[in-house]
């Protein structure tokens, strides 16, 4: 199963790639199969979305890429005879037993109707996934934004996670109180580099380091650790590693790994 989070370039550009590449069986975003296809026009797709930056930026290139690649991977997925669903609140992608644990994967966001009138309704909208491998839990939040964040809370479903994927690549707006409460996560970890600072003037780039610095400065106060991707911050992370046997959790990272620096070894609540 290959998931979607949301059809934004910075989640889709590389899956063709993968998908021409690997046996996948099933596709499964945030849209799903019924209201697109690979003959959709520009305004059918920008009107789908209903996403004020796309719809205020309809002329950039950057949004017209984004039409053109959603509509290639669908060529792609018509082509190789990929399943294509639509992922929604409850749907179950992995129920099985794993190396004699419960393997669990399952979405939480987004929910039925959907969210309309947000900051950015693509955010709003993105797929949430909960998984939970014997004792061990993990949340994937994607680019949830704060009305998202909102109802999930409200869903009164159960959030605690030891692991969480910080929100919207840390954006100031996102990682709300409440819902950090009701993760109550022990590490965090910031997906952020090259491609989100790429063709930004240096004003804008400066912006965004110093909101990211800003959201780790929250994280590092309510979890026990926090990675980074990136290449930015202090800790200059790259990427990490986390493994699993359903008791324990063995996190690394790039850089610990070149400086053999012992991992943190989280033991499952």
């Amino acid at each position: 199963t290959v998931l979607l989070t949301n059809p934004s370039l910075e989640h889709m550009g590389g899956l063709i790639s993968i998908i021409k590449n690997f046996e996948v069986n099933q596709f499964i975003d945030s849209v799903g199969p019924d209201q697109v296809s690979p003959n959709m026009s520009y305004d059918e797709f920008l009107t789908l979305l209903n996403e004020k930056y796309f719809l205020e930026n309809r002329d950039e290139p950057a949004t017209r890429q984004t039409y053109e690649t959603y509509l290639e991977l669908l060529k792609v997925l018509k082509e190789r005879m990929v399943v294509h669903k639509k992922g929604t609140y409850g749907t179950m992608i992995a129920d099985e037993i794993f190396r004699g644990q419960d393997l669990e994967l399952y979405i939480l966001n987004p929910m039925e109707p959907r969210i309309e009138n947000a900051y950015s309704n693509l955010a709003a909208n993105s797929i949430v996934t909960r998984l939970v491998y014997g004792n061990n839990t993990f949340l994937f939040t994607s680019t949830l934004g704060p009305e998202g964040e909102a109802r999930l809370v409200a869903s009164g479903n159960v959030l605690r996670s030891d692991i969480l994927q910080i929100p919207a690549h840390g954006s100031l707006l996102s990682s709300t109180p409440n819902f950090l409460r009701a993760i109550n996560p022990r590490v965090a970890v910031l997906c952020y580099g090259n491609a989100k600072l790429s063709g930004r003037d240096k004003r804008e780039t400066s912006r965004l380091k110093k909101e990211m610095q800003q959201t780790l400065l929250k994280y590092r106060g309510e979890v026990e650790k926090c990675y980074t991707t990136d290449r930015y911050t202090e800790s200059k992370d790259m990427a990490v590693i986390v493994t699993s046997d359903g008791k324990r959790c063995r996190i690394e990272s790039m850089r610990s790994r070149g400086r053999y620096e012992k991992p943190l070894v989280l033991e499952g609540n």
